[in-house]
């Protein structure tokens, strides 16, 4: 099998080398170095990045003076969020930007209850909130006027609901009360027929049924 420089690198070189093995590997392995160094080059400017930092978040965490961090690199980044948010004033927007920091969709809205001294935090109903979280944030940073919190949901005001039921018919001929007869899979004596429904429950009993009548299984 032979190794041929990369189709890259060939404009660089005359024609006869492109399948001279020791040019082939240098090229390769020279590819593998820029390679390896952009990466590193990519790693160190994540660490600037609190939602991304890996060996670098011990800086992080001495900024903020965070004190015994533990759990994942997720847990401590999130730590470190915590310690920025408490050395935030109490205003709108800090609030609002707490909501969403412990919010997946992001689209969370604070608001001050002023008869009853309280914020209260609303999310979308399709949200999935951290409410310990945002609790204990909340708590870090609520002065003394405010006498605490609520979460609360808003959602449309319609929700589309579809349901749907199987009905059967059986028309038999000569049909006598108390005959046995067999259908399918089912067999027994007809004494009554009925139709449960999830939503509104309903039931359409017959009883003694006449010879030769036809009985439908819904409305």
């Amino acid at each position: 099998m032979s190794v041929i420089v990369p189709l890259k690198y060939r404009k660089e070189i005359p024609a006869f080398y492109y399948e001279e093995p020791f040019f082939a590997y240098s090229f390769d392995a020279m590819d593998k170095e820029l390679l390896l160094h952009q990466w590193r080059g990519r790693d160190i400017c994540n660490q600037f990045f609190r939602s991304q930092a890996t060996w670098g978040i011990v800086v992080w965490e001495s900024m903020f003076k965070v004190e015994k961090p533990i759990g994942s690199i997720g847990e401590r980044r999130d730590g470190i969020l915590e310690a920025h948010f408490f050395t935030l004033p109490f205003t709108p927007n800090v609030l609002t930007s707490i909501a969403n920091s412990v919010s997946t969709m992001q689209g969370a809205k604070a608001e001050e209850i002023f008869d009853q001294q309280i914020i209260r935090f609303i999310f979308q109903l399709e949200d999935t909130v951290n409410i310990e979280r945002l609790r204990k944030i909340f708590e870090g940073i609520r002065p003394t006027h405010a006498l605490g919190m609520e979460a609360v949901v808003t959602g449309t005001d319609a929700i589309p609901l579809q349901v749907e039921a199987l009905s059967r018919y059986h028309d038999h001929e000569y049909l006598f009360c108390g005959d046995f007869y067999p259908e399918d899979d089912l067999e027994g004596r007809i004494y009554e027929e009925s139709l449960p429904v999830t939503t509104i429950e309903r039931e359409h009993t017959f009883m003694y049924p006449e010879c030769n009548d036809f009985y439908p299984g819904e409305e």
